[in-house]
């Protein structure tokens, strides 16, 4: 049912880590610009990618890279659609504020994140409540009681928005037992 208990709650607790992070919302990106186009898949790449996410214990960090127009952000954004695999993405256009500075990189790959995986979810939840109480007196983090909305402000550094928003609530949630996932830059 889409009325359902769980679905209202997975949307409020959505659209409070969106009001968090002053995440936009946004129609149309880079990404769903190279999905109007003709795609060509890129076989050799998609089986080394494959082997990489099946690899338990094995490199962390991929970098796909070429020379100009060969396709690499068409393959990363057609992957987005596609593979289940995907956590998280951002499109870095530099002539875009929303897709063009670290800290919004780190605010929407958090606010994916939460929507893709319920574990991490409730840790980016606890881990905002948890700010707003230390930072109250900082002016770090807006907190408006009557709404009970907080807005973190862009006076943290970009090391402790990754810090707070993306390594905290994923050492929290990642036990060992969770498949790989992948958060795609590009």
């Amino acid at each position: 049912k889409i009325e359902s208990k769980d679905n209202k709650e997975f949307s409020g607790q959505i659209t409070t880590i969106r009001h968090a992070l002053r995440i936009p919302e946004i129609g149309s990106t880079k990404a769903d610009s190279y999905l109007i186009k003709k795609y060509t898949p890129r076989d050799n790449l998609d089986q080394k990618v494959n082997e990489w996410i099946k690899e338990k214990n094995g490199k962390k960090i991929a970098v796909v890279y070429g020379k100009p127009a060969t396709g690499k952000s068409h393959d990363a954004a057609e992957k987005c659609h596609t593979d289940y695999h995907i956590a998280a993405s951002f499109f870095c256009e530099y002539n875009k504020e929303n897709f063009s500075t670290s800290k919004n990189l780190i605010r929407n790959l958090a606010f994916q994140l939460a929507c893709q995986i319920s574990d991490y979810r409730q840790a980016l939840l606890n881990q905002i409540r948890s700010m707003v109480e230390e930072e109250k007196d900082i002016k770090k983090i807006s907190f408006n009681e009557k709404s009970n909305e907080c807005v973190i402000s862009d006076k943290y550094t970009e090391a402790e928005e990754f810090d707070n928003l993306i390594a905290r609530p994923l050492s929290i949630c990642i036990d060992g037992d969770m498949e790989n996932k992948i958060i795609l830059i590009d």
